[in-house]
């Protein structure tokens, strides 16, 4: 690439926050991100990457623990409602 003073066998692919590393980490960033966004609103995944940004390692496993057993929690919930509806289904059939 032309325009930029570089040293001697340095590419712009070699600064940092354009090293390929950089790049696949900002995709799965964003890729959780988006999921959070989804799973538990936009305002709690950014309340969330807030920590994840100052490097507040403890806050951050504490969140996602915290989102963890809120979406295991909302799974269990959900599958136990599917089986009672099928167990209703079952019984309506039987008759």
């Amino acid at each position: 690439m032309t325009g930029f003073n570089l040293p001697p066998g340095v590419e712009v692919h070699h600064i940092p926050g354009n090293r390929p590393e950089d790049l696949a980490e900002e995709k799965f960033l964003d890729t959780v991100e988006k999921m959070l966004e989804e799973s538990i609103g936009e305002q709690r995944a950014a309340h969330f990457f807030d920590y994840v940004t100052k490097g507040d390692w403890e806050e951050v496993l504490y969140e996602y623990v915290t989102i963890a057993a809120g979406l295991s929690a909302a799974k269990a919930n959900m599958e136990w409602q599917m089986q009672m509806e099928v167990g209703q289904n079952d019984e309506t059939s039987d008759s």
